[in-house]
């Protein structure tokens, strides 16, 4: 019998060990997510420096996906415009919101790509497209994922900036993202545009770094309760002995 005992008390002290472990392990490693978090915020809040000009064929091709170095790249293209709409409820500096308008941009023996040509005017006729070949430079940004606009069935209307809601409105292959305009010339004369704030896209995360570096302090402190934990309960135990002893004298 006495092996048996001594063989469940290994046991039972083997899986509190593994369940011990496995929390400070889990509490290290939320706290060096925190970390991680606290670390990519202020990254984030660094400036963006605009790397050289590049022609939009070199860092994008149609039909696919942006790679991780294309979006917030100065592009430049020379093509013609197809089709122009409206792109209601864009945000522009310190998040003010105005309707921009949008072209389908395409480029001879390449693709097509969408292109945020300017701020559009509150009342009035809008501006028409230009119908010559134009050149245009502009920032290459991702493509929207979220309605900006409430979905309507007037087709001049775009709810977001996204390639896939111009898939039936021209044959060519289509760039993901789309481009805001810099500057657009004609003949390589400027053409003078409203033109919307091009601020560099950036990723975001949510929080404060102060709030990231408590939680990193927190994560790590329970990881230290769990290793401090059996040491305390040991040393309880044993004052309770001596003190159980010591009453008995």
């Amino acid at each position: 019998m006495v092996p048996r005992v001594n063989r469940s008390n290994f046991s039972n002290l083997i899986s509190k060990a593994l369940a011990a472990a496995l929390l400070i392990a889990i509490f290290i490693g939320l706290g060096i997510w925190q970390l991680q978090r606290a670390a990519d915020l202020q990254e984030l809040e660094k400036p963006v420096i605009d790397k050289p000009m590049i022609s939009l064929l070199d860092i994008a091709k149609p039909g696919e996906a942006l790679s991780e170095f294309a979006p917030n790249r100065i592009v430049k293209f020379s093509g013609s415009y197809a089709e122009s709409f409206i792109a209601p409820n864009q945000k522009g500096i310190g998040n003010a919101k105005a309707s921009w308008e949008v072209g389908i941009f395409e480029i001879p023996n390449a693709g097509a790509i969408l292109v945020a040509r300017e701020i559009s005017v509150s009342s009035g006729a809008r501006t028409s497209f230009p119908i010559e070949q134009v050149t245009i430079v502009g920032r290459l940004m991702p493509h929207q994922s979220e309605d900006r606009a409430v979905l309507t069935n007037n087709v001049s209307v775009l709810s977001r900036l996204d390639s896939a809601l111009i898939a039936d409105k021209t044959n060519l292959p289509i760039f993901d993202g789309f481009v805001i305009v810099q500057k657009e010339e004609i003949s390589g004369v400027p053409i003078k545009l409203r033109l919307i704030s091009s601020a560099p896209a950036k990723a975001t995360v949510p929080g404060y770094y102060w709030q990231h570096i408590s939680y990193v302090v927190i994560w790590w402190l329970m990881a230290g309760v769990v290793v401090f934990l059996p040491f305390y309960q040991k040393f309880k135990k044993n004052e309770d002995s001596e003190n159980e002893l010591g009453s008995r004298k």
